[in-house]
């Protein structure tokens, strides 16, 4: 048997439509597959919600029918009209191109065990 510590986050965002929907990202395995340190990955997750709390044009998050593009809201992460590469876990981490998504309004940390019970 084995046990692993998994790190989870937790993704909430409002639609158009005032749906909220969710997503759950695994920092663990995303570490692992990048090569990098939680803890590196950790710091990024803080400047980004840093971020977002320090947006100011109404609502965090672009959609279709917002007049300005996450470029125009968040420069720093792009290079050449792409994610910058230390941000492209973004793309897994919060909606890309969901219809009406206009705000991340939470983002949450899981951390507990993952007991293998059986493996072949």
């Amino acid at each position: 048997m084995n046990t692993k510590i998994d790190i989870r986050y937790i993704v909430v965002w409002d639609t158009n439509d005032g749906d909220y929907e969710t997503q759950i990202f695994n920092a663990t395995d995303h570490c692992k597959a990048e090569w990098i340190t939680m803890q590196d990955f950790q710091a990024k997750v803080k400047k980004f919600t840093e971020m977002l709390k320090d947006n100011e044009d109404g609502h965090n998050w672009s959609n279709e029918y917002t007049d300005i593009s996450l470029e125009d809201m968040y420069p720093q992460l792009f290079e050449e009209g792409d994610f910058k590469p230390e941000w492209e876990f973004l793309y897994e981490f919060v909606p890309m191109g969901e219809p009406g998504v206009h705000s991340i309004t939470n983002i949450d940390v899981s951390v507990g065990s993952t007991e293998n019970i059986y493996s072949n």
